[in-house]
């Protein structure tokens, strides 16, 4: 979508919003609507339908967390909550997103990121891209927040995973 003139993130946004009724069809499952709030949020755009749309998803992932396949869709499903509730600040239920979250994080950190900072399925794939989830995290969260030290630590020690788990070529073993 970044990749993307300004008018034409906004047409596929448009688009998305008139062609997906509300919570039918897979591309509301919890983890695409994650993704879509990501980059919806990324892109920042300046439109009151997909704004509105971007809030409503969020409220319905919020309602739809992945707790049965937990795993890196759950960090995923975290991620664009704490995305959302940061983007949409003070408006409505968004601190409840950002909360619950930022939860998930504090939750699932012990459970899925081991003590030598790699991710509990062992797949190279899945730490990177788990590791862009705790760096985004990081990013979001203003210095001195409570949370911000130890995702901080977290992506650290996952960031030193990573390196062990890169070939010299720099890709992935």
């Amino acid at each position: 979508l970044h990749l993307l003139s300004l008018e034409e993130q906004k047409r596929l946004c448009r688009s998305w919003i008139n062609g997906e009724a509300p919570g039918t069809a897979v591309s509301w499952h919890p983890y695409p609507t994650s993704l879509r709030i990501v980059n919806w949020c990324r892109a920042n755009l300046r439109d009151d339908n997909v704004q509105q749309s971007l809030y409503r998803q969020a409220a319905y992932l919020y309602r739809h967390l992945e707790t049965h396949v937990m795993g890196n869709h759950l960090l995923e499903n975290a991620r664009a909550l704490v995305y959302a509730g940061i983007f949409f600040g003070e408006q409505g239920e968004a601190e409840r997103w950002l909360d619950r979250g930022l939860q998930i994080y504090r939750d699932e950190t012990p459970e899925q990121i081991l003590p030598d900072g790699g991710h509990y399925e062992r797949s190279p794939m899945y730490q990177a891209l788990v590791l862009e989830g705790y760096l985004d995290v990081c990013n979001l969260l203003p210095d001195g927040h409570p949370d911000r030290s130890w995702v901080e630590d977290t992506t650290v020690s996952m960031m030193e995973a990573l390196r062990s788990l890169t070939h010299p070529n720099g890709r992935l073993a």
